[in-house]
């Protein structure tokens, strides 16, 4: 046997051929949907268990009325940067809650690199994208949105209309902290950041 060939991957069909219940049963088991008996339910699963079965979320995808991927893009400036590190975390956490997958990069802040980015996760029909945009240029945030993409902006305000966005109240917060300063006595103070 060539251990280099890849093993296929086992079908509904295997799965329903081995609990001895049509593929239509192993798809109502396998999407928690109403229609089998708690027995045929165990014997489906166990199936599933020995071969292996993991269900095709892409094919499914194909399949379902709302064509939705269970996919959500995250577009940051740098992966490596702390905040951008701790809000796709946050990102991922939620969406996990929902068995949301979330896939993500990082446009250094180059226009270019933003729309490549931008495109390939438009191209593999995400349900939409949490995006940081490159520092002034939204011309292809703008397009993708108006090609019906649901987006959200983080950390700066939006320079079309009809985008969510989440943003920081720095001036706000950073008034609040010189006057708290200010009122404890403070007379010089500074602050240090990038």
């Amino acid at each position: 046997m060539d251990v280099r060939r890849a093993r296929r991957e086992p079908t509904m069909r295997d799965v329903a051929a081995l609990a001895k219940v049509s593929t239509k049963t192993v798809s109502r088991v396998i999407n928690d949907l109403p229609g089998a008996g708690p027995e045929v339910v165990e014997r489906v699963r166990a199936a599933a268990r020995t071969l292996g079965y993991r269900p095709n979320l892409t094919a499914s995808s194909l399949r379902r009325s709302d064509k939705r991927s269970a996919t959500i893009g995250v577009l940051l400036e740098d992966l490596s940067n702390p905040f951008d590190a701790a809000l796709l975390r946050a990102v991922e956490d939620r969406a996990r809650q929902n068995d949301v997958l979330v896939l993500a990069g990082s446009s250094e802040d180059d226009p270019e690199l933003q729309r490549e980015l931008l495109t390939s996760l438009a191209i593999r029909r995400v349900d939409g994208i949490v995006v940081m945009a490159a520092g002034g240029h939204q011309d292809a945030l703008q397009q993708e949105r108006e090609r019906g993409t649901p987006m959200v902006l983080v950390d700066r305000p939006p320079t079309f209309d009809g985008t969510d966005s989440v943003t920081t109240t720095n001036r706000v917060s950073s008034r609040d902290a010189v006057l708290h300063l200010a009122a404890l006595g403070h007379r010089r103070i500074a602050f240090l950041g990038d």
